[in-house]
């Protein structure tokens, strides 16, 4: 009895000592002036009430609001919203909680303080991630890298970039991956961060690796690896062997990748990292299942077995009886098999359970996100195209008016220094006495800190004495602690475990996205000629085709109506799924012209072309203005003679090493203001001429040393300079001037040039 009175005496001291310190704050609170530290300290005890899920959170986040609209400073409401968002979030009232992050947003739309849009769209990040809505969070971080760039940070612009590289490889967006984390890479290397750069290579590996890219993820496995053997880093060490041997795993090269597993178990040892030397054991029994060595899978999972106890990370326990239940089954153990197979079996249906739960909580919250998500994007892409068109109208009126102003500068400049000067000092004056006023108030502060704090300790030193006392004769307490620690642990795991299971679920979710966008790819490849049937129509000629995702806007066309070749390269309002689907009503569009309606004159084909789409896309309840940008060309190969008629793309012709353009008409291929008919060309051909048809996607793009556009310039001195040479040689060219000017910038547009020699 005198014991557990003892130890109630002890807890009671215990959360006094803790109580005391937020009273102190609280303290400081009620006796500071109204300014920002007093708003800071508002926020912080906020910040402690809302870690218990205690509504006095909302009472000083509300004293937080108050005292940031006496001071009228929009940061500090911002920061007081991101307050009552992050309390409601811990309590899982999201609607409540994101109502409060849409204010702070607002916030950011009326002072344009990047400041505030950046703690927004961190905030808005933590919910994306809550609610497994990965590829969203790619977009955040992505935005919040062009905010560092803007502001020339360039570590947090780096850091922004590697984690929506991070999280596009959790939601399966791994070429968004590879792009996002080739640039934070860049730019690491650039700041000469070591261990940010061969980090960023490693996810980077990762990404290559889900893309089935093996010697590109091999490549950068190997980097990471060589670097961390120069490091006394022995985690990374172990790391870097079991990453690399998951690409050897996968690629079936077992001896290498087993070789891997144990050097990466023997750096685990060093660091005495129990759960991922386990974990290892375990990657090993998939090797040796792989090529049906039961023998020695079986000694790897006695190893774990022998070793599992309640520290080890639950994903090893999940992974054993994964595995086992399949191993000792093989090897007629059947009494173990069947005792693994129940493990599994309850946890994955415990998870489920779990899991099922939580998304009857999350869906209806979720969409009520994404709705808000595609009205905030709409609006905001209506703001930025508002305000780049009001910026380019004020610039072209300051530029006007530049000269006129210049004289009445010079002449007022200085009247105006010397008002400045005076005004200058008036303030001084004002702000030194403000400076001193507020310095006293700030001396005053800390000194009552500094005086709470040493009483603070004095009371910890004294009660520290009462608890080593209490833990010398309270073993009972001790255990008992220890239990309810543990059980809180193993819920814990469970939680990560749902987690898991929810990333399995969208990932599944994500592949079948995918295997739909292949399947597309076959499908688009199907409405284009062949390109050996394109060369063995026109023997001297290739097409450089590079589409950005995996099925593209742009596209090639080429019929044959007995002498006559019409060939064209087309550009599709968009890229990826949206632009292949306009390309398809295009090319069907171009085929009709020609084989239903029989018409032979560019123009004409144009002209109907331009009809068949427009009616095509009028069927639709909503407006749609989508169309194309083409070159036609209608070569008879019996006369040499040509044809051509352009809609806002060109046509080239070299010559004698002089390029020679006939102008496209300045309207698109589909619903336009002012339409008329397209113009047809008759083009007078030379032997040894090139003639050369392309879409915007080659011109347009960013890269070189200074970040800017190929341009139309460039790509025409290319073409001058490598006309003379054969097909193949001029594609190649293309393509590795392409890449190279590329380099670790994302791909902006479809590319697609076609060149012929007569």
């Amino acid at each position: 009895m005198k014991i557990l009175r003892f130890v109630f005496l002890l807890l009671v001291l215990f959360l006094q000592v803790k109580s005391q310190k937020v009273d102190s704050l609280i303290s400081v609170f009620n006796n500071s002036p109204s300014d920002t530290n007093t708003i800071r300290l508002a926020l912080k005890i906020a910040e402690h009430f809302r870690k218990e899920k205690n509504d006095k959170a909302l009472e000083y986040s509300n004293k937080a609001l108050s005292l940031s609209n006496s001071i009228n400073s929009n940061y500090f409401k911002a920061l007081s919203f991101e307050s009552y968002t992050n309390y409601y979030f811990t309590i899982k009232k999201l609607s409540e909680g994101y109502n409060y992050l849409i204010k702070m947003e607002s916030l950011y739309d009326e002072t344009k303080d990047t400041l505030i849009l950046l703690r927004s769209l961190e905030t808005r990040n933590s919910l994306m991630q809550d609610l497994q809505m990965l590829p969203k969070c790619v977009e955040i971080r992505e935005r919040m890298s062009a905010i560092y760039r803007a502001r020339n940070e360039k570590q947090r612009e780096a850091r922004m970039l590697w984690l929506a590289g991070w999280h596009a490889f959790n939601g399966k967006v791994y070429r968004k991956g590879v792009s996002d984390l080739q640039r934070s890479a860049s730019i690491y290397k650039i700041l000469k961060d070591d261990q940010s750069y061969f980090n960023a290579l490693g996810w980077l590996g990762q990404n290559y690796s889900a893309l089935k890219m093996f010697d590109s993820a091999l490549y950068y496995r190997d980097q990471v690896l060589n670097y961390y053997l120069t490091t006394t880093n022995i985690s990374g060490i172990a790391e870097a062997y079991r990453y690399r041997g998951d690409v050897y795993l996968v690629k079936r090269q077992y001896d290498l990748a087993l070789n891997d597993y144990d050097k990466s178990i023997e750096y685990f040892a060093k660091a005495k990292w129990k759960g991922r030397e386990l974990l290892l054991y375990e990657y090993k029994v998939r090797v040796y299942d792989s090529i049906n060595n039961t023998k020695e899978a079986i000694r790897a999972l006695d190893t774990v077995k022998m070793q599992l106890n309640d520290k080890v990370e639950g994903i090893v326990w999940m992974f054993y009886y994964q595995m086992g239940k399949r191993i000792y089954f093989k090897n007629g153990d059947y009494q173990q098999a069947l005792y693994c197979f129940n493990k599994y079996d309850s946890i994955k249906t415990a998870n489920n359970q779990d899991q099922a739960q939580q998304q009857i909580v999350l869906a209806e919250f979720k969409k009520d996100v994404e709705k808000n998500e595609a009205i905030l994007k709409a609006e905001f892409d209506k703001k930025e195209a508002l305000s780049s068109a009001e910026l380019a109208r004020k610039q072209a009126m300051l530029e006007r008016n530049r000269q006129m102003f210049l004289i009445l500068e010079q002449e007022s400049k200085l009247k105006e220094m010397d008002l400045a000067k005076s005004e200058l000092e008036l303030k001084q004056k004002a702000t030194e006495t403000e400076n001193q006023k507020k310095q006293l108030q700030l001396l005053a502060q800390d000194k009552q800190l500094k005086e709470i704090e040493a009483k603070q300790k004095e009371e910890e030193l004294n009660k520290q004495r009462i608890v080593n006392y209490a833990v010398s004769s309270g073993g009972l307490l001790v255990a008992g602690l220890l239990f309810f620690a543990v059980r809180g642990y193993n819920q814990k795991k469970k939680d990560n475990k749902t987690i898991q299971q929810q990333k399995i679920i969208v990932e599944e979710k994500q592949k079948e996205i995918l295997d739909s966008i292949t399947y597309a790819k076959r499908l688009q490849e199907a409405i284009m000629p062949p390109t050996n049937l394109f060369r063995a129509t026109l023997p001297n000629s290739f097409i450089y085709y590079k589409p950005k995702d995996i099925i593209a806007g742009d596209f090639y066309w080429m019929e044959r109506v007995n002498e006559v070749v019409f060939f064209a390269a087309a550009d599709c309002t968009g890229h990826g799924v949206p632009g292949a689907m306009v390309s398809v009503v295009c090319s069907n569009a171009l085929n009709r012209a020609v084989k239903e309606f029989g018409i032979k004159s560019p123009s004409k084909i144009l002209d109907k072309t331009r009809e068949l789409v427009i009616e095509t896309f009028e069927r639709s309840e909503s407006e749609v203005k989508d169309g194309m940008d083409i070159s036609l060309c209608a070569l008879n190969l019996k006369s040499m003679e040509m044809e051509w008629a352009g809609a806002n793309n060109p046509l080239w012709i070299v010559r004698n090493k002089e390029l020679l353009e006939y102008k496209a008409d300045k309207q698109p291929i589909g619903k336009y203001a002012d339409e008329k008919p397209y113009t047809n060309h008759t083009v007078n051909l030379q032997s040894g001429d090139s003639i050369y048809i392309f879409t915007d996607g080659f011109a347009d793009q960013f890269g070189g040393p200074k970040g800017k556009k190929f341009k139309y310039k460039h790509l025409a001195e290319l073409l001058i300079a490598s006309s003379h040479k054969n097909p193949d040689e001029q594609k190649n060219i293309l393509s590795s001037t392409f890449d190279s000017w590329k380099g670790n910038l994302e791909q902006i547009d479809d590319v697609c040039v076609i060149g012929l020699r007569v």
